[in-house]
Order: C-alpha cells, then structure tokens, then sequence
C-alpha cells in the first residue's frame, strides 16, 4: 500500500516476483534474522532494477517475517520521494509489528489448511453417499463435477472415458462457472473433435501416466484441440486420470477460463484423490 503501489504492483509479471526478488532479499534475511536497512536502493542489487524503476524505490528496510524458525516472507517499507535514513526507533517498532505479523499469517495459513481439509472430507463424502444413491450415472457425475468445483481455483470441471473403439474420448459431463461454452454443447461434441490428433495423442499420454497432466498455458500444448479451447475459452488445465486395477478408463479435467493460473499443490494432491473415488464411482 500506499501512493500508486497497488496499481503499479498489477504491472509486475509472476516471474519477476518469485524467481528474481525470493533469491536476493528473502534468502539473506533468512540467514540474518535481522531487518536490512539499504538508503541507496537504485544500483544496489539487492532488488531488480524493473521494481526499482517501476515503484521508484529510493531507500528501503525490509523485516523478515519468521515464525518458530521458519521463513514465512517479509515485509518492505520504502521510499520514493528521496533518500533518506531510517529512525532506529522506527526500525525497532516496525521490526516489533513484523514478528506480530508472522505469528497472524501462519495461524491463517493454519486455518485455511484445516478448511480445506474439511471440505475436502465433507467432498469425498458427498460423492460417496452420491454414489449409492438411486441416481444416474450422468447425475452422479454431475454432482461429482460441481462439488470438485467447490475444491478448485479452476472455473471448470468435465469428465471423458476413453472411447476403446477409437481410442478418443467421450464426454460424460460438466459443470463450471463460465461464460462461453453449455453442457449440450459439451455433451454433444462431434465426433471429429473426441477422435482428432490431439484428443488421441492426449489420452495415449493418460492411458501411460498415473499422475496429474499439468497444462499452464493450453494454446502451447499438443493435446488439447483449438474446438476445445474457442468452444470453452480454456486457458490453463489439469487432467487427472481415471484409473482402476491400474487401467485409465478416462480422464477428469479441471481447467480456467478467466486467465492462465498455476494450479495450487495442495488442490492437484486433493483432486487426486477425488479422481481415484470418480474412477471407482464409474
């Protein structure tokens, strides 16, 4: 916060923020413990010139945020208008805040961990009790799909078996928060598009893996075919297999629609396992 930071903050690209600031700043605070005070930021190294010159960062103190030994980020406080020298008192107190804010950061890290956890649960038993309902296969489905939404940073989720005459796919349901794109258009995709290159060479690649497929940028990829992606508008997508007694049956796919993400650890380790219960549900 503060002056235009905010809007000159949306300028910057994800690269220049984990792979460029994380080694030069966060690492030696890490190893010191201790706030780094530099009056003379422009030249110094110790940020990148494109944040020097995109905030016109002049002097600078940065406090580690650490919590029971552990690196938890930190926090900057800096100056544009000149160069000055930061008060001791000031360092002191703002050091003081930054130790507060390690301990509020970890718990509500703590917390959301718990949250998801128990969505995860409250999910899995969700599909389950689905699952020995009287419902259809397709109605099943679908109520596995949404609730996996509810799970996912991605605005859609779909479901395909591997067609074992063609070795393409066939699309057995959907549900997202999108704007482009219906289920009837979904469902009834023609069958150039499920048995195309792409779709074969995609599920040649799940039939082999029983991990996650991991796709950031969809337009790069060769095994997604541009019906999918001007149909549905889908930007980034993770496919996870379906497999029983260690054979792929299909696929389930969580993909975004807004923009390209990079799906969360912790959410691909969830779905996962949702994944192995959607297998055995079909």
């Amino acid at each position: 916060v503060g002056g235009s930071a905010p809007v000159r903050w949306e300028s910057l690209d994800g690269p220049t923020v984990s792979e460029v600031t994380i080694p030069q700043v966060i690492d030696v605070l890490n190893r010191s413990r201790k706030p780094i005070i530099q009056e003379h930021v422009p030249g110094s190294g110790l940020l990148p010139e494109e944040w020097v010159e995109t905030f016109d960062v002049k002097s600078l103190s940065a406090y580690p945020l650490a919590h029971r030994k552990r690196a938890v980020g930190m926090m900057v406080v800096y100056n544009s208008s000149g160069f000055l020298s930061f008060p001791r008192e000031e360092v002191a107190t703002i050091a003081a805040i930054a130790k507060q804010a390690a301990v509020l950061i970890e718990n509500a890290r703590l917390y959301e961990r718990e949250q998801r956890q128990r969505q995860r649960g409250e999910t899995l038993a969700a599909m389950l009790a689905a699952a020995t309902s009287t419902l259809s296969l397709r109605e099943v489905l679908s109520k596995v799909c949404e609730a996996t939404l509810t799970l996912s940073v991605g605005d859609g989720v779909s479901i395909f078996l591997i067609d074992e005459t063609t070795g393409g796919s066939v699309p057995m349901m959907a549900a997202g928060r999108r704007q482009r794109g219906t289920l009837r258009r979904f469902l009834d995709a023609p069958p150039e598009v499920t048995s195309d290159p792409e779709s074969l060479l995609f599920f040649r690649a799940m039939a082999r893996r029983s991990q996650p497929l991991v796709i950031e940028d969809i337009r790069s990829s060769p095994f997604v075919g541009n019906w999918w992606t001007e149909e549905f508008g889908s930007k980034s997508l993770v496919a996870y297999p379906l497999r029983v007694k260690g054979k792929t049956i299909g696929a389930m796919s969580v993909d975004t629609a807004s923009d390209e993400v990079r799906f969360p650890k912790e959410e691909i380790a969830t779905l996962s396992a949702v994944a192995k219960q959607v297998a055995v549900i079909i």
